[in-house]
């Protein structure tokens, strides 16, 4: 897949932008902030984050786009300027869907959408629906149209790591990890099809290591040592880092790890 580059330049977010096309006519972009922005709505959040630049139809003419150093991208060509599939993969990577990621701007006019949704103080899984949604979003609207599958999207309230009992692994299974390996384990979530390489079944965990389920492995690629390789791949969160980053004690954070890799051994299939 040639690399993906992608040129934003809408920050609707945090301010009022002022834009002038002749130097005396201005046009008042509203403030929406992320959090009252339905997470399910790809619609709605392309509406507050990208149509100002981008315009509504996506073809990069919106009012904010004369401000920019360089014009906004015609999201609407983005599959067709890919051999006609739609990088799916390459915009949720240009949208920041993982913390610090390398690949987080299509140019510097571009917010990185992933970062400041995390700063809005939702969770990690409501994050990676955002983005996730939005991206579906601008796939719909691509010119030729693609011929997509329905896709089913699961419509979480904003998750919190501290809201969840770090006592029930079923519970924070379902609220971090459900979006891509699926209610079951089997890797089948809803957000598993823009990843590069899907999502892992992690009922087979067990099965893969000879019988016994790999709890060390898995506590590591979970966070459990901070700054140790934590990731099974680069698609996946430390979600140690994140209960640590919601100022968690360490021992909560152990137990959280714990308990959800117990949680993990428990959907091992036989």
């Amino acid at each position: 897949m040639p690399t993906f580059r992608l040129v934003f330049g809408c920050l609707a977010l945090s301010f009022a932008l002022l834009v002038s096309s002749d130097g005396k006519d201005e046009q008042k972009i509203k403030q929406t902030p992320i959090i009252s922005t339905p997470v399910e709505s790809g619609v709605n959040m392309y509406s507050v984050y990208c149509a100002s630049c981008h315009g509504q139809d996506g073809k990069g003419m919106g009012p904010a786009a004369g401000a920019m150093t360089r014009p906004p991208a015609d999201l609407t060509k983005l599959a067709a300027k890919n051999n006609g599939q739609f990088p799916a993969f390459s915009l949720m990577n240009t949208l920041g869907v993982m913390p610090g990621g390398t690949q987080a701007h299509g140019s510097q006019d571009m917010p990185v959408w992933g970062n400041i949704f995390r700063d809005s103080g939702q969770g990690a899984v409501a994050v990676q629906l955002r983005i996730y949604n939005l991206t579906r979003h601008i796939e719909s609207i691509q010119d030729p149209p693609l011929v997509v599958g329905k896709v089913k999207v699961e419509k979480p309230q904003p998750v919190y790591a501290h809201q969840i009992n770090p006592a029930s692994g079923a519970a924070m299974y379902r609220a971090y990890c459900a979006s891509c390996h699926g209610a079951n384990g089997s890797g089948k979530g809803p957000v598993a099809s823009t990843l590069k390489h899907g999502a892992a079944d992690i009922t087979l965990l067990a099965r893969n290591n000879g019988g016994r389920f790999p709890s060390e492995q898995v506590e590591q690629i979970l966070g459990m040592n901070p700054g140790a390789e934590a990731h099974g791949s680069k698609e996946m969160p430390v979600w140690g880092n994140v209960f640590r980053a919601e100022r968690e004690p360490r021992t909560t954070v152990l137990q959280r790890i714990s308990n959800l890799t117990n949680y993990l051994k428990s959907l091992q299939v036989r």
